[in-house]
């Protein structure tokens, strides 16, 4: 089913994934369509790295309990979405001292007791300039500016944005809906959609 506001149906996304009608969205490059789901979490998907933001709204609290929350629902995810059976997963540092130690690190220490495995926290600079990524199944930034800035310097704009957490699967290109093709030269958007 192709949804869009030129047929007037793109509504009826929401009502066709609440029966089961479909069992999967794709979001075409280029499309002013963003769909969100309350507990989903956004993972950009790239040939050579994987990268989800722990906060994906501005003004969420870092608690203890959040934090591992949200690496629980990203280890599952790689689990379950990328089929890795012991998912090797990297957080970058936070940038704040102070709650790397006092968040971070104690969070981390009680996921790995639990079988739960992450590595960090990293500086990104170091993380990136030592292509330590390319060691680990998914990388977790803190807020989507510092996943933004990991893939504008490891990835191209083939990326894919997949939504985790779901029992469906959602998924569109990195390309925003005022990005021009025609202006980049880019002649085959389609390159990032069978990405």
């Amino acid at each position: 089913i192709i949804y869009s506001k030129e047929n007037q149906n793109e509504r009826n996304v929401s009502t066709d994934l609440k029966f089961g009608n479909i069992s999967a969205v794709v979001v075409a490059p280029g499309s002013a369509t963003e769909l969100k789901f309350n507990g989903s979490m956004t993972v950009y998907v790239d040939e050579h790295i994987r990268v989800a933001s722990v906060i994906e709204d501005e003004g969420t609290d870092l608690t203890n309990d959040f934090l591992s929350e949200q690496i629980r629902k990203a280890w599952h995810s790689v689990k379950r979405d990328f089929y890795c059976s012991l998912p090797r997963v990297a957080i970058l540092s936070s940038g704040d001292e102070k709650t790397d130690k006092e968040v971070v690190a104690p969070v981390l220490e009680e996921l790995n007791k639990n079988g739960i495995y992450v590595s960090g926290p990293y500086n990104t600079d170091c993380y990136l300039s030592e292509n330590s990524f390319i060691h680990f199944d998914l990388t977790l930034a803190f807020t989507k500016e510092q996943a933004q800035e990991v893939l504008s310097k490891v990835a191209d704009d083939t990326y894919a944005k997949l939504q985790t957490s779901l029992p469906i699967i959602v998924v569109q290109t990195g390309y925003s809906s005022a990005y021009e093709f025609q202006e980049e030269d880019i002649e085959q958007p389609a390159l990032a959609l069978r990405h």
